[in-house]
Parts: C-alpha cells; sequence; structure tokens
C-alpha cells in the first residue's frame, strides 16, 4: 500500500481555517462574554469574516 502526502492541499487549508477559528472560538467562550468586549476591532472582524483566500 502507499500512501501519497503533499503540502497546500485544500485539505491543508481547511484544516488551518478550521484550527485558526477554533482558537478564536476558545478564547471567545472560555473567559464567557466579557472576552467580546476585550477583542479589537480586527479579532472580531476576523470572528465573523468570510475570506476567499483562507
Amino acid at each position: 500500500m502507499h500512501r501519497l502526502i503533499a503540502e497546500g492541499t485544500v485539505e491543508d487549508r481547511i484544516a488551518a481555517l478550521m484550527r485558526r477559528k477554533q482558537t478564536l472560538a476558545d478564547a471567545v467562550l472560555t473567559a464567557g462574554e466579557a472576552a467580546l468586549t476585550d477583542l479589537t476591532g480586527a479579532e472580531l472582524a476576523e470572528l465573523v469574516m468570510l475570506r476567499r483566500d483562507a
């Protein structure tokens, strides 16, 4: 059996996006609602923004 491994695949980009979203969600949910007021405008935009380049 052979297994091909490649970098830069769609799956790699999806996994990276999921990690970024999980990190951000953890930061918000762990600290509760107060964390939302601590986020910068850029961080809040990142939380709700959909991007094609990710």
